[in-house]
């Protein structure tokens, strides 16, 4: 794939522009450009910091802060807990090795999940899914470790579930929200600012779980994971089966790209090679 035309006009690179439509020619698309419209635009990165934490763009900053920092703050407990949880329990080094990796294996089949429903259950839905659901194994393994049933497949199962439903939910998530709530430009700023906090605050959510114990921990995860639910719902934009021009319409006001030079990125003159 060629590098993103809306990119490129939005910054005046007319060369980059001609070099993606030709490519994009080859495989039977001819988006409509107006070279005549594209000006030449470098924004310093000052401008971009001041347009990113601007008003227009206030709720968005807070809605990627929060799927970062919410994320960082619930889904470590497994990579924690679950090795130690299942050696407690008599479970041998092998026998552990094999339950973390049936918990891995299910987060992966999370993120395939995520993949095909992000478009058609919607943003907002999977985000506060994700959050809200992974509270319900955590809570089912706190009970069990206070009445003192719990055994390693239940540790195996419910973990690989909240893995599952928080990894596969929301973590797929953070990529693909803040690349769609901001305009091309500040997209870059938009995924490193999630990642700022998703890595930023795993250290200390690591040293908290190992101060708090694990049913303590598992107190703590379950109450975070609620509370994560009804703020991302709250502070989530949704924009299931959006064009990132109607994203921007929505949410700014206005097309967040140069729309009077890229008409339709998408349109081919013959629709059945689409």
């Amino acid at each position: 794939m060629p590098e993103s035309i809306r990119w490129a006009a939005e910054v005046g690179n007319k060369k980059k522009v001609e070099e993606a439509v030709k490519r994009l020619e080859k495989c039977g698309l001819e988006p409509e450009v107006n070279f005549d419209a594209i000006q030449e635009d470098k924004p310093t990165l000052k401008q971009n910091l001041k347009a990113f934490f601007s008003r227009t763009y206030a709720r968005q900053v807070a809605f990627i802060f929060w799927i970062g920092a919410a994320y960082a703050l619930t889904v470590n407990l497994v990579s924690v807990y679950s090795s130690k949880v299942l050696s407690d329990l008599g479970a041998s080094s092998f026998e552990s090795l094999l339950g973390t990796l049936s918990i891995d294996i299910l987060g992966t089949f999370g993120v395939l999940i995520t993949v095909f429903a992000a478009d058609k259950l919607g943003r907002k839905v999977l985000g506060t899914l994700g959050f809200g659901l992974s509270a319900i194994p955590l809570a089912v393994l706190y009970v069990a470790y206070l009445m003192g049933f719990l055994s390693i497949p239940l540790v195996v199962a419910m973990f690989s579930l909240f893995f599952l439903i928080n990894v596969g939910f929301v973590g797929t998530l953070q990529y693909v929200p803040a690349g769609e709530v901001f305009p091309t430009r500040l997209r870059g700023l938009s995924v490193g600012w999630e990642k700022l906090f998703e890595f930023g605050l795993a250290l200390p959510a690591l040293s908290l779980y190992a101060f708090l114990g694990v049913a303590n921990s598992l107190l703590y995860d379950i109450i975070v994971a609620i509370i994560a639910a009804a703020i991302y719902y709250f502070l989530s934009l949704e924009t299931k089966q959006m064009p990132l021009e109607e994203i921007q319409r929505r949410y700014t006001g206005n097309e967040g790209i140069p729309s009077f030079a890229l008409k339709d990125i998408a349109r081919s003159k013959d629709k059945d090679k689409l």
